[in-house]
């Protein structure tokens, strides 16, 4: 299905409310509600990729499954791009209530067993998709244009991430990041995944 169809685009817009990236400081029962857009935009990511390899996972793929999976990534930018920049902003929304959220539990409570699982599941979440759009924004086989509005986005994001985000995760973040500065060095990729990778550090 392709977002240039009006009916598609219409089923997107039903499908991913707009008014969910948009707001003030999630609640926690509007970040339940964020973290099942966050897992619906991911599939619908999944279905474009792996259309017609056999598989719903990237793991699963042979090499054949590779290429197919390459292809479909380019053939349907423009849906992944829609797809990638409501998943940033959904995410930007998760980071920011649950720093909040964190902000204001005792360190007795960070510690209960079900709430340490609340955050770390919030912090998965924000982590895995800047790891994917940081991956796909620093591969040269995709557009310079395309990888580099994904990388602005995820920019203006970024003080929402590091407000989240432990040292260990940001670092992770960071290191990739710094490593795809490296290889983009001379293309006008290079600064912004370097300022990226800087400001996830705060």
């Amino acid at each position: 299905p392709r977002i240039s169809d009006p009916k598609i685009a219409a089923q997107f817009a039903v499908m991913l409310p707009e008014s969910a990236s948009r707001g003030d400081v999630p609640d926690i029962a509007e970040m339940a509600r964020l973290a099942d857009l966050a897992e619906l935009s991911g599939r619908m990511v999944r279905a474009y990729v792996l259309a017609g390899t056999g598989s719903n996972s990237n793991a699963g793929l042979n090499e054949d499954g590779r290429q197919i999976a390459g292809r479909n990534f380019i053939t349907f930018l423009p849906e992944i791009a829609t797809l990638y920049d409501y998943r940033v902003r959904i995410a930007a929304r998760l980071s920011q209530g649950g720093s909040a959220l964190r902000s204001t539990l005792s360190p007795d409570r960070l510690e209960d067993p079900a709430v340490k699982e609340a955050m770390l599941a919030i912090d998965d979440t924000v982590t895995g998709v800047i790891v994917s759009v940081l991956g796909c924004a620093a591969d040269d086989k995709i557009d310079q244009n395309w990888r580099l509005e994904r990388l602005t986005l995820l920019q203006s994001r970024v003080s929402d991430f590091a407000g989240l985000l432990e040292t260990k995760p940001a670092q992770a973040i960071a290191d990739q990041s710094l490593a795809a500065a490296i290889s983009e060095q001379g293309s006008p990729l290079a600064a912004p995944f370097k300022d990226f990778a800087l400001s996830i550090l705060r």
